[in-house]
């Protein structure tokens, strides 16, 4: 439960309301979850990429802005690929299991695959 004070919740009195969705969720295609009164409370909700937005009821899709994750121009550098190296850098439940799966067939399309 979270802290209240005798004006009630502390988000209670904030001018503007936001939902960041991270990773997409299964309670985002929940009809009865994003209710129109849940979401008059709402200034917006954001979402990381389409298939995050798809993921949404039709009566929410208002709502939603895509943002991302961001990351500073300075941490990127041109460099060699590694192009036999793959690198998987999601959460677990956002495709790791799609990926194992196919790892067979991209080592036998890649032997050097790593």
């Amino acid at each position: 439960t979270p802290p209240t004070n005798a004006n009630g919740p502390p988000w209670t009195g904030a001018s503007h309301r936001y939902l960041w969705v991270h990773d997409p969720l299964a309670l985002a295609s929940d009809q009865d979850y994003f209710t129109p009164q849940f979401l008059s409370n709402l200034n917006g909700i954001f979402v990381l990429s389409n298939y995050s937005a798809s993921q949404f009821p039709a009566h929410a899709q208002h709502k939603l802005i895509m943002s991302g994750n961001g990351i500073a121009d300075n941490l990127l550098r041109d460099g060699e690929n590694m192009r036999t190296k793959l690198l998987y850098s999601s959460w677990p439940s956002s495709g790791l299991e799609e990926v194992l799966e196919a790892w067979p067939r991209i080592r036998s399309s890649i032997p050097s695959a790593e």
